[in-house]
């Protein structure tokens, strides 16, 4: 025959669930947030990917010499600084400035 004792709880056993059941939900939450960051980084691996191939298509066009269609309204310079591709010491020419200032 088993003998039932009811046994209580003591304060530091009743804490020690009490952060038990935090840490459980701790866990979930940053499982939670490390899909999204899964999700994020494949998506950040996708558009650079995207955008290495968008650079290899306008340096290709660049190169060729031939304008495209989109580009006849570029001046001059401006199609030297799609060519480098910064625009560190660089000076825009005065007619470009002016075609600026009309578009705006």
């Amino acid at each position: 025959m088993a003998l039932c004792v009811e046994v209580e709880m003591t304060p530091l056993a009743q804490e020690c669930d009490y952060v038990k059941s935090q840490l459980a939900a701790e866990k979930q939450k940053l499982n939670i947030l490390n899909k999204k960051y899964q999700v994020i980084l494949k998506e950040k691996q996708l558009l650079q990917v995207k955008l290495r191939l968008e650079k290899r298509k306008s340096k290709a066009i660049l190169s060729k010499g031939a304008m495209p269609r989109k580009m006849r309204f570029l001046n001059a310079d401006q199609l030297k600084f799609l060519k480098k591709g910064h625009h560190c010491g660089y000076a825009w020419s005065n007619d470009t400035i002016k075609q600026a200032l009309k578009l705006r």
